[in-house]
């Protein structure tokens, strides 16, 4: 089984097993006739509609770092420009930036006041890299969160900044036990770290 990436609409692939391949014995590959080597196959149009799968911040949640990315995740490969287009945070935020890896956008931004209530969104004209515009998931879009009325210690505000993306992609219902407790984190990683799992 060899696994990978979703594979583009539209698209003719060409697979191969060299003569070097060999079996347990050490026998070389030898050409048949039951199945071609190599063989392609062509794949077909993507008809399905995008959904926008995880945020971080997680929808209602409270004591943001008030410089924390934005993390939006999607279901599939996205058409970047007309995303970056669709998305608005209000009210708006100086310095927004935007990255991409893979199907997670991260929004970074120079921060804003302290116990502020945000609404992010990411609107209809969002399409996939076939076309299909975005449709409504189970991930709420839009999303609210709310900053902390403090800055948190820097080793705290470091800390979820890194876990932020982490979390949203591989542990999202752990996201809002995370963002509630950390502004009582220590400035040590470290102990961040720990106190965080013990949460969990």
């Amino acid at each position: 089984i060899l696994e990978h990436d979703l594979f583009l609409p539209l698209m003719s692939y060409r697979v191969a097993v060299s003569a070097a391949a060999r079996d347990v014995s050490g026998n070389a590959l030898a050409g048949g006739t039951t199945v071609a080597n190599p063989f392609t196959f062509t794949t077909a149009a993507d008809g399905a509609a995008p959904t926008l799968s995880r945020t971080s911040p997680e929808d209602g949640a409270t004591a943001v770092a008030l410089d924390q990315p934005l993390y939006l995740v999607f279901d599939e490969p996205m058409d970047t420009v007309a995303v970056e287009a669709a998305v608005t945070v209000t009210p708006a935020v100086a310095g927004m930036t935007y990255a991409w890896q893979g199907t997670t956008l991260t929004l970074r931004h120079g921060g804003g006041p302290p116990g502020t209530a945000y609404q992010a969104a990411v609107g209809g004209t969002a399409r996939d890299a076939a076309g299909n515009v975005l449709a409504a998931g189970a991930t709420p879009n839009p999303f609210r969160f709310t900053t902390g009325t403090a800055a948190l210690t820097a080793g705290a505000a470091e800390f979820q900044r890194g876990y932020g993306q982490y979390l949203a992609e591989d542990y999202p219902g752990a996201l809002a036990t995370f963002q509630g407790v950390v502004a009582t984190f220590p400035a040590d990683p470290a102990a961040a770290d720990a106190q965080f799992y013990v949460a969990r």
